[in-house]
């Protein structure tokens, strides 16, 4: 093989490489998570077990918290902090079940925002959207094991 064929081989090699990178970089939404450091995942803990707790005398301001909590969260670890829609879509590029729960959950704050009585919504359905909050919180921090519907 010729020098310049094996100087053209690399340079194909090389721009398909940087094309793969590329292509990887844009379904990842662009961005780059960081780890969560040891400490800032056990104040997260400690505030989501506080969240979660609260639930039973407040359940809409505890669902609020979660999705303040999730908000500062995803914040930290690299996702948008402006608009829902944006973090939204990036967390679907990494893991696209947490980001379904993030809607849902999210939703049931929003329809309560958007109807014309201000009624909070069942308890109900403050229980599922906290669930749902919760396994996007355990995908976050990388806790899997929590399988129990219980809140």
């Amino acid at each position: 093989m010729s020098t310049s064929a094996m100087i053209l081989l690399i340079v194909v090699i090389v721009l398909a490489a940087a094309g793969l990178l590329f292509y990887l970089w844009g379904r990842r939404g662009g961005i780059q998570v960081r780890p969560l450091s040891e400490e800032a995942r056990q104040v997260y803990e400690a505030d989501w077990s506080r969240l979660q707790e609260r639930f039973v005398d407040a359940p809409t301001d505890a669902v609020t918290e979660a999705d303040k909590l999730l908000t500062s969260l995803l914040a930290e670890i690299g996702y948008p902090a402006t608009e829902f829609d944006e973090r939204a879509d990036a967390l679907a590029k990494r893991d696209g079940k947490a980001a379904s729960s993030y809607r849902k959950a999210h939703d049931a704050l929003s329809n309560r925002s958007t109807t014309d009585d201000a009624a909070d919504p069942p308890t109900d359905e403050l229980r599922h959207a906290l669930l749902d909050y919760r396994s996007v919180f355990d995908a976050v921090v990388g806790r899997r094991e929590h399988t129990s519907s219980k809140v």
